[in-house]
């Protein structure tokens, strides 16, 4: 019995040596270090291999978050749709953020735009139209978008504040409109990447903030999904 579980342990070692000895040999800085060493004549132990395994498995965790050049970080997409920055008229019924483009059309997608990084989803931006002063009565700054991920199926709510009028879209289609602050609250399946969007608009003039108040993707625990905020398809 002890012969097997050393020859088990052997060849975990092994394993994990080669991987840790891959990374840091190009570059990360990880101990290799487990929680307890064996000496010759020593006894097996459930919770000595155990400890050792879970060792490595959080150091093997750790090499892969940093393969994450983002990871910890919190990035949301303000999109550049339909008129760049803004636009005249009411709030629309629904978002594109499809990163899809089709060579045929010029549907412009809210998916594209400069990167927000927020704290855990909370932030608060003037979106005002800067060196002009608009004709419109309701002018709308495009969305600010995040690409997330849920380990669950739960409910998620969020505070936000949205100017004269605006509201919250989820996978485009919009789910809580109103004026001020407002609060929506929606469901989100496991495993299921989905996105939300905060549109503010104002009424009195080119001048737009928007805030979400609640750092709702930490509160949550859901995670970005990096390859569709990016667009990096996987890569």
């Amino acid at each position: 019995m002890k012969d097997r579980l050393w020859s088990r342990m052997k060849r975990s070692y092994l394993w994990a040596a080669l991987v840790l000895g891959a990374v840091v040999g190009a570059g990360a800085l990880v101990s290799a270090s487990v929680a307890h060493t064996f000496n010759t004549g020593d006894t097996l132990t459930a919770a000595d291999l155990n400890g050792n395994f879970t060792a490595l498995d959080q150091r093997l965790a750790a090499l892969e978050a940093k393969q994450e050049p983002f990871a910890g970080t919190y990035p949301a997409v303000r999109g550049l749709g339909p008129g760049g920055d803004w636009y005249c008229g009411a709030p629309p019924a629904a978002l594109n953020v499809s990163p899809a483009v089709a060579a045929t059309s010029y549907v412009q997608s809210e998916a594209f735009g400069p990167v927000l990084f927020t704290g855990g989803g909370q932030f608060g931006v003037d979106l005002s139209i800067t060196g002009a002063t608009s004709a419109c009565t309701t002018v709308c700054s495009n969305p600010v978008t995040f690409f997330l991920k849920s380990t669950v199926d739960q409910t998620i709510t969020i505070h936000a504040f949205v100017d004269n009028i605006g509201g919250v879209y989820v996978n485009g289609t919009s789910q809580t409109m109103g004026s001020g602050n407002i609060i929506s609250s929606f469901t989100v399946t496991a495993n299921m990447p989905f996105s939300v969007s905060f549109l503010a608009c104002s009424t009195d003039g080119p001048s737009t903030t928007l805030t979400v108040n609640d750092a709702f993707i930490t509160k949550y625990n859901l995670s970005v999904d990096y390859d569709a905020t990016f667009h990096r398809n996987g890569k």
